[in-house]
């Protein structure tokens, strides 16, 4: 699957933040976004995810156009860089909100194991990026 974003332009208010921006995903690939801090890389992927509505875009999926949001779609899912699930949430409960398999991630992250029954309150999220 090859997923496109084009000419994407995007004001708040009268201040352009991005302008003609190419971004371009496969699957079975890595990509990274990089900038620094304020240059758009939040407001991109609000985009692509249909959250937040730019003044000019083109997203294609396999080179068709899509006319709906991937959030619609369910072809897609973004996980935001702010946390975003109530700290009294067990963490094992949000995977499951998720859809994700959490045996299938603690094979991949095994240190990630002791945190299934936590309320996030309770996770050390330092401890976490030490482990891994």
């Amino acid at each position: 699957m090859i997923f496109e974003l084009d000419n994407v332009e995007l004001y708040f208010k009268s201040h352009r933040v991005l302008n003609g921006i190419y971004l371009k995903g496969e699957t079975g690939k890595v990509s990274g976004l990089l900038g620094r801090n304020g240059s758009g890389k939040s407001s991109l992927m609000d985009i692509a995810f249909g959250i937040l509505k730019p003044k000019y875009m083109l997203i294609r999926l396999n080179n068709k156009p899509l006319q709906q949001p991937l959030y619609k779609l369910k072809i897609a899912k973004y996980m935001p860089q702010y946390n975003f699930i109530p700290s009294s949430m067990k963490v094992a409960f949000a995977f499951q909100l998720y859809r994700v398999d959490w045996q299938a991630f603690v094979t991949l992250f095994n240190n990630f194991e002791p945190y299934k029954d936590l309320r996030d309150y309770q996770v050390e999220k330092d401890d976490l990026l030490k482990s891994t």
